[in-house]
């Protein structure tokens, strides 16, 4: 289930890196409100915790400090086949932090829709980001470049993602439907132009994460997110 939230992140910075030359000022953003994650009008209680973390059926620990690791230790395997509501998806994501540090998101609402869409909104820390990208192996220097071309803010910058699609036997078939920056809208002809080649990146971080994540099935049935696959027994991690 975590694969949905490493797309809405990896959507999320590929679409940063294009428009980093929009330039947003933080005072200003502040004034208008455009700080602020889009609001998906989506609650949860400890018990939408309880019952995600449940059905996932993974024991999360965290790393001691002399532990060398900085990404996310796997260990062990079960298969998986539940639905998770919108609900249960937000409260995953929203207390994610506490549980991996190097998870680059706050303040996370995400909505599943009857129509098959899935919506998801919060806040982008950069810096986090960068860590995280370097636990996935993406060269640091190539990041850079990136970042210096276009000029790109190094803050916190609040994100907005539609997408529909699934995941089959750990291929992704995803598409955006629209997408904000600082509650500005991304042109479509941008999103669509990158869109393809971020498959085949998903595809590459799943394959990171086998044996012990697997992927046959992730897509929505009946409002909620339906997930048929495998998660680990175990993960090993630093929270915040």
């Amino acid at each position: 289930m975590k694969k949905l939230l490493v797309v809405i992140l990896l959507l999320s910075l590929i679409i940063v890196f294009i428009l980093g030359y929009l330039g947003f000022i933080p005072g200003l953003s502040a004034v208008f409100g455009s700080n602020q994650p889009k609001k998906l009008g989506i609650t949860y209680t400890q018990k939408d915790k309880k019952s995600a973390d449940e059905k996932l059926g993974v024991k999360y620990s965290q790393l001691s400090a002399e532990e060398k690791e900085k990404g996310l230790v796997l260990k062990g395997s079960h298969p998986v086949d539940k639905s998770l509501t919108s609900q249960e998806l937000t409260a995953l994501a929203d207390t994610r932090q506490k549980q991996f540090a190097l998870f680059p998101f706050k303040k996370v609402q995400i909505r599943v829709n009857p129509d098959g869409t899935v919506e998801g909104s919060g806040i982008l820390e950069f810096n986090t980001a960068l860590n995280f990208l370097q636990t996935l192996e993406v060269p640091l220097g190539e990041v850079n470049k990136v970042i210096d071309k276009f000029k790109i803010l190094r803050g916190e910058l609040p994100v907005y993602l539609k997408v529909s699609g699934e995941v089959v036997n750990n291929i992704s078939n995803l598409a955006v439907k629209s997408a904000e920056i600082a509650r500005i809208p991304i042109p479509q002809a941008l999103v669509s132009q990158y869109g393809p080649s971020l498959n085949s990146l998903v595809e590459d971080i799943v394959s990171k994460r086998q044996p012990n994540y697997e992927i046959r099935s992730l897509k929505v049935e009946s409002g909620q997110v339906h997930f048929v696959g495998s998660s680990p027994d175990e993960e090993w991690a630093r929270g915040k």
